[in-house]
């Protein structure tokens, strides 16, 4: 397990991001490991929720579910 994603590697990872988003992925816990896996699977998966979920683990599936939500809003404005 690794030591927690830092806000420097998050705003390396994501680009321009907004602090709410920062913020929320920092409070999951997750590592920096743990944010490239929700970053991948967002842009390259087809699978169910549910296999997600088993695949990515808690924590980066918790990312994955910010970072979607993320996505929804931004494709909506």
């Amino acid at each position: 397990m690794g030591k927690m994603v830092s806000v420097q590697d998050l705003r390396t990872l994501l680009g321009p991001s907004d602090d709410d988003l920062v913020i929320s992925i920092i409070n999951t816990g997750a590592s920096r490991g743990d944010v490239l896996k929700a970053i991948h699977y967002l842009e390259h998966t087809t699978c169910n929720e549910q296999e997600l979920r088993n695949m990515m683990g808690p924590k980066a599936y918790q990312v994955y579910e910010i970072l979607q939500a993320e996505q929804d809003q931004n494709e909506q404005e």
